[in-house]
């Protein structure tokens, strides 16, 4: 969904903490993902598309919820765990939508929908990094301009990068990690929104037994 290029900006600029730091709480979300794929698969074995789909997307709704109610000193440990339960759920997503557009064609067509698929879900990532980057640009703009702490348009970017980082007075470092906070409270909140979204349109599916195609 692309939610997950923001937790190592809340351990940047929020925390203060390294960039190393930063890009390690992803480690636990790419390790999950293999590990959401293949519950997923054992999953499409005996039960259906609507059980997969609802289960997965529930599981990616109570990381994505666990971002949006952290609050601003949220322990590192409790990332790592948000990461894995999000990985989880976006793994087990992923491998079912891909299982589900192979089983819905015929076998001649199974590179065509597999590609669409594909590039589909690559296009929707793409918009969604755009949505939530507006939108959080939007939030810490409107709320750097209500707070009139600086007049520098950078100012963001310098606390996100630990280096310019420790150049800031602490009249500005703390306001300015509550502003940034609050602009990633509001992204993971829009996140979690569409994944109720996705959540109710799931219900709408056919109990269809989602069995893995032979020949893919």
């Amino acid at each position: 969904m692309g939610i997950e290029v923001y937790i190592p900006m809340w351990m940047q600029g929020v925390l203060g903490l390294s960039a190393g730091i930063g890009g390690l709480v992803l480690a636990p979300l790419s390790i999950m993902w293999v590990v959401g794929s293949s519950m997923a698969s054992r999953w499409m074995t005996n039960k259906t598309v609507h059980w997969v789909l609802t289960a997965s997307l529930f599981i990616i709704l109570v990381g994505g919820l666990g971002l949006f109610l952290a609050p601003a000193n949220t322990p590192f440990i409790v990332f790592i765990l948000l990461s894995a339960i999000t990985g989880t759920g976006m793994g087990a997503v992923t491998v079912t939508g891909t299982v589900v557009a192979q089983n819905s064609v015929p076998t001649s067509q199974l590179g065509m929908a597999t590609s669409f698929n594909t590039l589909v879900r690559t296009i929707g990532q793409t918009i969604m990094v755009s949505v939530f980057g507006i939108t959080f640009n939007m939030v810490t703009s409107l709320q750097l301009a209500k707070s009139a702490l600086t007049d520098d348009p950078d100012i963001m970017n310098k606390l996100v990068n630990p280096q310019t980082a420790k150049l800031l007075t602490s009249e500005l470092l703390l306001p300015l990690r509550g502003i940034l906070h609050q602009g990633l409270q509001v992204v993971y909140g829009f996140a979690a929104f569409l994944i109720i979204i996705a959540l109710i349109f799931t219900q709408t599916l056919r109990k269809k037994r989602a069995t893995i195609n032979k020949n893919t």
